[in-house]
């Protein structure tokens, strides 16, 4: 899935979250802990409405802080941790991809204002 951010950037994020929500709600309930479906769907939806009024340093930071770090084991050690949200391979490896990106292309788009990411994404 390839987003092009020539024409209008918050399109493009908006659309990297759609597809995240997609993935959320498209998952067995047994990729998540309990509660944890809501909780993460709370915080896109969140984070969505801040990139659609352009507050791209604080949809940077929710995502970070409430997304990323809710499914940053397979990123950092290549297994879900004990406390992640989301407890299996795939759908960390594709949800945390799409949020680390779109929390990179936000910092950019607020003028570079980095904030300290959960962790980078697994390398292929």
């Amino acid at each position: 899935m390839r987003y092009s951010f020539c024409a209008a950037p918050e399109h493009a994020l908006s659309a990297v979250a759609d597809q995240l929500n997609k993935d959320l709600l498209t998952l067995p309930n047994s990729a998540f802990a309990p509660g944890a479906r809501v909780a993460l769907l709370a915080t896109l939806g969140t984070a969505s409405l801040q990139i659609r009024l352009g507050q791209y340093s604080s949809a940077a930071a929710t995502l970070n802080s409430a997304f990323l770090k809710r499914m940053d084991g397979y990123a950092k050690s290549g297994a879900p941790d004990n406390d992640d949200s989301v407890k299996t391979d795939q759908a960390q490896y594709q949800m945390h991809y799409l949020a680390y990106i779109t929390v990179k292309d936000c910092q950019w788009l607020s003028g570079g204002q980095d904030v300290s990411l959960a962790s980078a994404p697994p390398q292929p």
